[in-house]
């Protein structure tokens, strides 16, 4: 019945399953327990208020869910912990924001007008910006966007771009060079480092890959000739640029399953062309040749110095060296039995003078291996004499007939040979403790300008000589002495 109903004392009002405790005229709102779940229905339709300046909406166990405050924030939490709050300027979220659509000014796809705010974020599907990514605080940092290209600025200048033609221009707005897919443009002297960090012997790597294939990342065998990869130096004519040098790589052989035979050609641009030609090879057998036969292997040898005709010298060895005594040496070694490198052979040149025009002397040294040391065995002098030092000339025969026997000839060149001129001449010189010099020579002379010659010999004592034997051109002997044997005077015993 109507009234007022007043409960007082200490004892709980306790209402039993599904009887509810109904509010209003219409039983408008209903608070009951259905034996599983707690609920409240309002069931006027109408404004549902809860008053309070600090609502808390708490689990069982006293974790808070949701708190409004009056004037406040208005909060969401997850486990207790704050993941969605009010603010008097929008809202913040802590954590991922995951939607499936935004609306905003535009009314369509996700527009922020007034800015978005967030730690991280994940969007399942695209994003799109309609000019540029800006670093918050360092606004002229960014990512820009135009049409088919990709801009990197920092510092309010640009750093990069990936173009409409895949092309990465790094310090470069536009293609510049070779038109490459990598550009890397800039005044500084320094574009490109390359290292590595590691307790190891290792360093860094470039690799140029080549496969036969048109797929990318599929493989079909090369072939013997395939260039493999270049280096291409290039400099600006004024209007294009040109080729000056490149290193280049090729298959030197036939191919095979973990069989790749390759070589290395070294080029060059000539004064007056365009275009690089080949100077020098590193074949595949170790072999290097330079010159005008790079390409060919005319002599086996592991280096191969070749020159056109009518061309400079092909080998020139310099000592920047001014002061006497300093020249060139070329050793010549071998391994011996516990594996190490003997020198057995060594050709030097030595500079005798210092002069500041091109009349500088000098001599040329021949020593081998003798006992462990090297001794000079060998010298030719800056006025062509050969001097044999500790050894025996040895004038082999041939192995073709008479023209191959032995033979040891003087030939003067010299048209204006006048009578007494010298043709050629063996000298036997000693040293001893009151003499140095020759003591002994065979000699050639001219007797008239036609060609006829005689031979003399001279000996003598003390460094003097005079002539022993003189035959002349009519063949003619004359005796400087008494010829004799045990018999006597030789010229006496004939003359009787």
């Amino acid at each position: 019945s109507a009234g007022v109903a007043t409960f007082s004392g200490t004892a709980d009002v306790h209402l039993l399953d599904n009887v509810r405790l109904n509010i209003g005229d219409g039983s408008d709102i209903a608070f009951y327990f259905d034996g599983t779940n707690s609920n409240l229905d309002a069931n006027s339709g109408g404004i549902f208020n809860l008053t309070s300046n600090d609502f808390r909406l708490k689990t069982s166990n006293v974790e808070t869910m949701l708190r409004a405050q009056a004037n406040g924030t208005v909060e969401l939490m997850y486990d207790n912990s704050t993941k969605f709050v009010t603010t008097n300027d929008g809202t913040s979220t802590t954590g991922i924001c995951t939607a499936t659509d935004f609306s905003g000014a535009s009314g369509g796809a996700a527009d922020f007008p007034n800015g978005l705010t967030g730690t991280t974020g994940t969007f399942s599907g695209d994003l799109s910006i309609a000019s540029s990514l800006v670093h918050t605080g360092d606004t002229d940092t960014k990512i820009s966007f135009a049409t088919n290209t990709i801009k990197f600025d920092t510092d309010t200048s640009e750093r990069a771009r990936l173009d409409s033609s895949g092309r990465l221009l790094i310090g470069h707005t536009a293609t510049a060079g070779k038109d490459s897919l990598l550009q890397v443009i800039s005044n500084s002297g320094d574009l490109l480092d390359l290292s590595r960090y590691v307790a190891s012997e290792y360093g860094p790597n470039l690799h140029f890959v080549k496969s036969r294939n048109d797929t990318s990342g599929s493989h079909t065998i090369v072939q013997s000739g395939d260039t493999l990869g270049i280096i291409n130096f290039r400099g600006s004519d004024g209007d294009s640029f040109d080729t000056a040098a490149e290193i280049s790589s090729e298959v030197d052989g036939t191919p095979g399953s973990g069989d790749m035979p390759g070589r290395l050609t070294f080029s060059t641009t000539a004064d007056g062309a365009n275009s690089a030609t080949g100077r020098m090879r590193i074949a595949s057998d170790g072999q290097v040749r330079i010159g005008s036969e790079f390409s060919s292997n005319r002599a086996s040898h592991t280096l191969q110095v070749s020159q056109a005709a009518d061309s400079s010298a092909v080998l020139s060895l310099h000592n920047p060296t001014s002061s006497s005594g300093q020249g060139i040496k070329l050793g010549f070694y071998a391994r011996n039995s516990n594996n190490a490198a003997i020198e057995y052979g060594k050709i030097e040149t030595i500079a005798q003078t210092t002069t500041a025009n091109s009349s500088q002397k000098g001599y040329m040294s021949f020593s081998v291996n003798d006992s462990a040391s090297m001794s000079e065995k060998l010298r030719i002098t800056s006025v062509g004499n050969i001097e044999v030092l500790g050894g025996k000339v040895h004038i082999k025969e041939g192995t073709s007939g008479n023209s191959g026997l032995p033979s040891l000839e003087f030939d003067n060149t010299d048209t204006s040979v006048s009578t007494g001129d010298l043709i050629g001449s063996i000298a036997f010189s000693q040293q001893t403790s009151s003499h140095t010099g020759t003591s002994a020579r065979i000699y050639s002379a001219a007797e008239d300008n036609t060609g006829g010659a005689g031979i003399v010999i001279q000996t003598g004592d003390n460094g003097s000589i005079s002539a022993a034997l003189t035959l002349d051109k009519s063949q003619n002997a004359t005796f400087g002495g008494s010829v004799a044997d045990s018999k006597g005077d030789v010229r006496r015993i004939i003359y009787e």
